[in-house]
C-alpha cells in the first residue's frame, strides 16, 4: 500500500489518509476538503454518507481542528447505477448544513 500524497487537500475516512494528511493538517492549521469516503469506498446510501461526514466531524473535534476547516464534498455516483443518487447528495449537504452549520 502506498502512502497518501502529501501534496494533497483533502481527507476521507481511509485509514492511510487519516495518518497520512491529518498531522498536516493539524500542524499547520490548513482547511481540507472532507470527502465522503472510508476504507469500504463510497457509500450507497444517505446512511452511510451521513455515518462519514459525522466520523469526520469528529475526527476534527478529536484533533482540535476547527470545522471551520472542513469542507465537505459528498461524492456524486452517476444516477444512472442508481436513480436514488440525486436525492442522497442532496440530503447530505442539507444534513450536513443543519447539524454542522459551522462547517461548509
Amino acid at each position: 500500500m502506498q502512502p497518501p500524497r502529501l501534496d494533497n487537500n483533502s481527507i476521507t475516512m481511509e485509514k492511510t489518509r487519516v495518518d497520512g494528511i491529518l498531522p498536516i493538517a493539524k500542524q499547520f492549521g490548513t482547511g481540507l476538503i472532507c470527502l465522503t469516503m472510508d476504507d469500504s469506498g463510497m457509500p450507497e446510501d444517505l446512511e452511510g454518507r451521513i455515518k462519514i461526514t459525522d466520523d469526520i466531524v469528529n475526527l476534527f473535534k478529536e484533533n482540535g481542528i476547527p470545522l471551520e476547516k472542513a469542507y465537505f464534498d459528498h461524492l456524486v455516483r452517476p444516477a444512472s447505477t442508481n436513480p436514488g443518487q440525486a436525492k442522497f447528495i442532496l440530503d447530505a449537504v442539507s444534513y450536513t448544513k443543519n447539524k454542522y452549520p459551522e462547517a461548509t
